[in-house]
């Protein structure tokens, strides 16, 4: 069975610490939207670490990946995330940039 993680996400905790009204009502949709289901929970973080990384959130990425690593995740689980979102985020470059040869 696959283990969900340990603790809050920062973002988690810097709302309980500023704004703990917020973080009540997030918190719910986190936790749902990250548990185990037709995808399991490391899916869906190695899901969110390669969207942070593809939009520059790379202190996003490490505090997943600090996650990921206390659930058992391998390295080499997290390095082939990293390799799909920059080849989709290479793919893209091409596609909008082909935009160019339009007439």
């Amino acid at each position: 069975m696959e283990e969900k993680p340990s603790e809050l996400p920062p973002c988690l905790k810097i709302l309980d610490e500023h704004d703990p009204r917020f973080k009540d009502l997030f918190q719910p949709l986190f936790e749902f939207t990250f548990a185990p289901g037709a995808l399991g929970a490391k899916t869906k973080l190695l899901i969110a670490m390669a969207i942070n990384a593809r939009t520059g959130m790379g202190y996003g990425c490490s505090e997943i990946a600090k996650i990921l690593e206390g659930m058992g995740t391998k390295k080499e689980e997290i390095t082939e995330a990293l390799r799909v979102a920059a080849t989709v985020g290479a793919i893209q470059g091409i596609v909008s940039g082909s935009e160019a040869y339009r007439k």
